[in-house]
């Protein structure tokens, strides 16, 4: 990743492809999650709300919203809400719980919902993205809080773009379209 440029402009060609390839086969571990990663996995939602007021308290409103927004996962850079999706289809008998930490983050302590990975692709993207992350509940929660819907990603592609790319316009397809 060393050779393409920095930034958030969109790429295009050889760029893109390559941006594209490691990010499609690149995945965190264990040892990329800190503290926080570890409290959304296996917390309550009490302890995300006394860890935010803990960071409120020491830092300030603002900067505890920001520093959350800030925190980015493994060689893609994943964002905070990005793992929490990743979260739900990992663990999802938890999904419930992982909601809530959608609406009490993006809600209620309003940390900022349009962080971008190493693509650029916001978590709105990916939660009404192509599969595994299709999660249109939390892609409503995501709105309601402001996401940027116009966002384009490094690859030049807006959250809606993924859907109509793999869209089978077939009459087969098109047919399961109506009756799902």
């Amino acid at each position: 990743m060393a050779n393409l440029p920095s930034g958030s402009h969109i790429l295009s060609g050889a760029e893109s492809q390559r941006l594209r390839s490691f990010c499609s086969s690149e995945s965190f571990s264990a040892s990329d999650l800190d503290q926080y990663a570890h409290l959304l996995q296996k917390g309550t939602l009490e302890a995300v709300r006394a860890d935010f007021q803990v960071r409120a308290e020491a830092d300030g409103l603002e900067q505890a919203r920001n520093s959350l927004a800030a925190m980015a996962y493994g060689p893609t850079k994943i964002t905070l809400y990005n793992y929490t999706l990743q979260l739900i289809f990992l663990d999802p008998r938890n999904r419930a719980r992982y909601l809530n930490y959608f609406r009490f983050l993006a809600l209620e302590a309003k940390v900022p919902v349009d962080s971008r990975d190493l693509s650029g692709t916001t978590t709105f993207m990916h939660s009404i993205s192509t599969k595994p992350y299709l999660e249109t509940e939390v892609a409503d929660i995501l709105l309601e809080a402001g996401a940027e819907i116009n966002h384009r990603n490094r690859y030049g592609c807006v959250a809606t773009h993924d859907i109509v790319m793999i869209m089978d316009f077939t009459p087969v397809g098109k047919k399961r379209l109506l009756t799902h």
